[in-house]
């Protein structure tokens, strides 16, 4: 294969990237996550139906989380009736 052909290819796999990445993204019916890497680091990234921009979390947030995991449960009861928190889908323990 010649340097012309592969770059045809090469601006044919951008552009059905670009396409896809412009393409408006509907956002999942129910909250996922699944892990994903950042700079080589291993993360979380967790997407949902709310209007919450993905996110990522690495190891040290999550051992931090995970350390205070009794703080976040009394915050979300705490919390779950307001009306922000009352309109988001609740989030279910075997998604994550």
């Amino acid at each position: 294969m010649n340097t012309a052909e592969e770059l045809q290819k090469r601006i044919a796999e951008l552009e059905a990237e670009n396409s896809r990445l412009r393409s408006p993204k509907k956002r999942p019916p129910e909250f996922s996550v699944h892990e994903d890497s950042y700079n080589g680091a291993p993360v979380l990234r967790f997407e949902g139906p709310t209007r919450t921009r993905p996110f990522s979390l690495g190891l040290n947030k999550l051992r931090a989380i995970r350390a205070c995991w009794h703080k976040v449960e009394e915050f979300l009861h705490k919390h779950e009736n307001t009306r922000r928190v009352s309109q988001q889908l609740e989030i279910n323990d075997d998604t994550i």
